[in-house]
């Protein structure tokens, strides 16, 4: 079975996914697993999407 999910919530595409494929302006700029689309980006737009996800992190008890 397959189900195409189109989003911008990349922790969506986490939990459900196994393959991804990542579009700019219209176009793929990657596709792939998704560790290796969240681990081992190749393309610039993707790792711009990454690090524009906002993530709570625990370090001593406080968000940082």
């Amino acid at each position: 079975m397959a189900i195409i999910l189109i989003t911008h919530d990349l922790g969506v595409v986490a939990d459900t996914c196994d393959r991804a494929i990542v579009m700019e302006q219209g176009r793929i700029v990657e596709e792939g697993s998704i560790d290796n689309i969240f681990y081992r980006p190749q393309h610039s737009y993707t790792r711009t999407l990454i690090a524009s996800t906002p993530s709570i992190v625990r370090t001593e008890g406080r968000i940082a």
